[in-house]
């Protein structure tokens, strides 16, 4: 059940910079992530055989779990019934943002590491190197999945099914947006085992490759001369432009973050190119020199 924490909606439109809504499913599934995470960090951290786990993953995941609290049920939540703008700010956080940091968390690694070399051989090994594990992850197909999610939300009637039956928005909309994203970072980002070895430049292929849809997402949306979802013609404006200038900001926004968002996961990939580059000049520095002995 939604609950909003004011009475009167147009006062609470007024006031959306600082209301949130509160989701009892989804608020239980976030407080349930958070403590099997940091669970498992504190089982790794008290084994004083083992490295300690990196404080930046752990960071990382936290920032993702509130980008996500924010996206969804804080003000851009509250909004993105009534503007197209706040929509794609909450799908470009989500989409962009919240599923690369929960990758970069490793919590597959982390998984791992608390395991019983028993429990990963009979049950994480198998998973991992199952065929519809290797399908799903490969990076061929959660591109194309991604991709499919993108323009099949936007420029199909589903977006504005979804504005008119909040059950659809809430429970199939957002987790699949979050879903595609996953499945996409998955193979791309490093921090994690992985059921195919992804190429460093196939990585940084598919992030260049992945502006052009959205920013052309972005465009055509921005360009457009109708409103394309008449969900937003009939609610309650409090401040801002007609429905039209709405779509054309939130398309704007669409067209310009995902370049500046994108770029920032294409330079991490290549960081990760060139501290693999290094490592493996230093194994074969030390190869050589162990021959030369």
């Amino acid at each position: 059940m939604l609950f909003i924490l004011s009475s009167n909606h147009e006062e609470n439109l007024r006031n959306s910079y600082f209301q949130w809504e509160f989701n009892l499913f989804f608020f239980s599934l976030i407080l349930f992530a958070f403590f099997l995470y940091f669970y498992g960090v504190y089982r790794i951290n008290i084994n004083s055989k083992v490295p300690k786990w990196n404080r930046l993953k752990s960071l990382s995941f936290i920032s993702a779990l509130v980008i996500f609290l924010i996206a969804d049920f804080g003000p851009i939540g509250v909004l993105d019934g009534v503007y197209f703008w706040a929509h794609m700010v909450q799908h470009i956080l989500v989409m962009m943002i919240v599923a690369p940091l929960i990758i970069l968390s490793s919590p597959v690694l982390l998984l791992v590491r608390v395991s019983s070399q028993k429990f990963r051989k009979q049950y994480i090994r198998p998973v991992l190197n199952s065929s519809i594990v290797k399908w799903i992850t490969n990076p061929i197909f959660t591109w194309i999945f991604f991709v499919s999610v993108l323009l099949g939300t936007h420029f199909t009637p589903f977006y504005n099914f979804a504005l008119e039956n909040n059950w659809v928005h809430l429970y199939i909309e957002h987790p699949l947006y979050l879903t595609a994203a996953l499945l996409y970072f998955y193979p791309l980002l490093e921090g994690n085992p992985q059921p195919h070895k992804v190429s460093y430049s196939w990585r940084i292929i598919s992030l260049f490759t992945m502006m052009v849809p959205e920013t052309m997402t972005g465009f055509f949306i921005y360009a457009s001369t109708s409103v394309r979802y008449p969900h937003y013609e009939n609610v309650i404006r409090p401040f801002g432009g007609d429905a039209l200038s709405d779509q054309r900001l939130g398309g704007s926004l669409m067209w310009a973050l995902s370049m500046v968002i994108d770029s920032i996961w294409l330079a991490v990939a290549v960081s990760d190119w060139f501290k693999s580059e290094e490592r493996r000049s230093i194994r074969v520095d030390q190869e050589i020199a162990r021959q030369a002995k």
